[in-house]
């Protein structure tokens, strides 16, 4: 069984709550550094929605093509992905500055 949580196979989805999707952050982190970097972006820019989520190129291997490029909000509410984001000013990765 792959290692899921050391795998660099992991990012972070945001939003502003009025967009009608989430941008995917183009950095490939493990799931520990994934999670530390939505916790951070919470922190610095508290009106966004934040996931953590695989990557592109994981979520390709899905069977479900539904499941590809969206996220199902806690409401229910399927949102598209978009690819290419960028962390917005304020929101930084551990050890950079």
């Amino acid at each position: 069984m792959p290692d899921v949580k050391n795998a660099r196979d992991w990012t972070v989805a945001y939003r502003k709550p009025r967009a009608h999707h989430f941008r995917r952050a183009d950095l490939k982190l493990t799931w520990q550094e994934a999670h530390e970097l939505s916790q951070r972006f919470r922190t610095a820019r508290p009106g966004y929605e934040v996931y953590y989520v695989p990557t592109a190129e994981v979520e390709q291997g899905y069977r479900n093509p539904d499941d590809r490029a969206s996220i199902t909000t806690e409401d229910g509410i399927r949102w598209p992905v978009r690819e290419g984001g960028r962390l917005p000013w304020g929101v930084r990765m551990r050890g950079t500055r």
